[in-house]
This record gives structure tokens, C-alpha cells and sequence, in this order.
């Protein structure tokens, strides 16, 4: 993140609008895909700036991106997901954000992840994944002891009001749709 925030200001610096707009373009999708709205606003309208051309405007949402940057702690998240194209698109934009990212490939690997790795902030998961699905996760995290709290966050395309509820009632906190935002 830190880099990105580098890179950013010396676009700004040197009058490199088209730097301004991809960079731009790229954190505000990681945001958006990390529910983080707030930085996804700033980002676009740093995007609209080097879309113009004329930089003059972008001092003041770069220095209130960077103030939202100094705001976050970078957590450790554990990514369970098996299909290895979501699962890098997850790790990229958890890592552009300066999080830690721990990535499994199946929801039994996450559950050893979760207990080798003290401090685990959050959990993204797929629900359908071979050996343990999501759900049995959710009720394996839930049910182990362990100081402060993990959140957990469904990642799957079952989209449907029961399945939404069925993940809540496991102890999820949150549900995100596939498939995610690239951009």
C-alpha cells in the first residue's frame, strides 16, 4: 500500500496523469473488493482527476487517501478458496491494501492455517470446497477458543436468501458475491 501511495504522489509530482489514473484505477478496485467504500471513493475521484489530464485538483484527495491509509492497522487474513484465479485476485488485493494474507487452497488447510497462526483478524472463504466447504469452516472457527475475534466473511456465488441465512446462522459476519470486481 505503501508504494502504491508512493506512486501515486510522484504521478502527482511529475504530472504523469495517465500513472495517476491506472494506479488510481487499481486501488480502487482492491477497496471496493475489501469493503473498504470510503477509499474506493477517494480512488475514483483520483481516477477522474488523471482522466482529465489536469492534475491541479489532486492534492487534496491524495492527502485524504493518505490519511485513511495511516488510519488502517495491517491485519492477517486467511483466504480459503480453491479456485486459484479468485484466490489470487483475494491475495493481491488484501496484500495492495499492506494486509498479511494467508491463502488455502481447501477449507481442511484453512482450519489448520487458522490454528498454526495465532491472530488471524479475518476470514474470506469459498462455502463449496472440496474436504471441508465453508460452512463446516465457519462452525470449526466459531467453535474454537481463542483470544479476541475472527471475522468471517463468505465468498461464494450461491447468492440465495437461504444459503445467506444458513451462513449467518454458522456464525459468518458478512457475504460477498462472486464474481468479484477485477478492476
Amino acid at each position: 500500500a505503501s508504494s502504491s501511495l508512493a506512486a501515486l504522489r510522484k504521478a502527482v509530482e511529475e504530472g504523469d496523469a495517465l500513472t495517476l489514473e491506472r494506479i488510481a484505477h487499481t486501488l480502487k478496485g482492491a477497496a471496493g473488493n475489501m469493503g473498504a467504500p470510503g477509499m474506493a471513493s477517494i480512488c475514483a475521484e483520483l481516477q477522474d482527476v488523471g482522466a482529465s489530464g489536469d492534475l491541479g485538483g489532486a492534492a487534496e484527495p491524495l492527502g485524504r487517501l493518505e490519511k485513511e491509509f495511516g488510519r488502517v492497522r495491517p491485519l492477517r487474513i486467511l483466504i480459503a478458496e480453491d479456485d486459484a484465479v479468485s484466490r489470487t485476485i483475494l491475495r493481491r488485493a488484501v496484500e495492495k491494501f499492506g494486509h498479511e494474507c494467508l491463502a488455502a487452497e481447501n477449507g481442511e488447510r484453512a482450519w489448520e492455517m487458522f490454528r498454526e497462526n495465532p491472530g488471524v483478524d479475518a476470514i474470506i472463504s469459498d462455502w463449496m470446497m472440496p474436504v471441508i466447504d465453508g460452512l463446516e469452516l465457519c462452525r470449526k472457527v466459531r467453535g474454537e477458543e481463542r483470544e479476541g475475534y475472527t471475522y468471517f466473511i463468505f465468498l461464494t456465488a450461491l447468492g440465495d436468501r437461504d444459503h445467506l441465512h444458513m451462513g449467518l446462522e454458522a456464525g459468518a459476519d458478512d457475504y460477498i458475491s462472486k464474481p468479484l470486481d477485477r478492476g
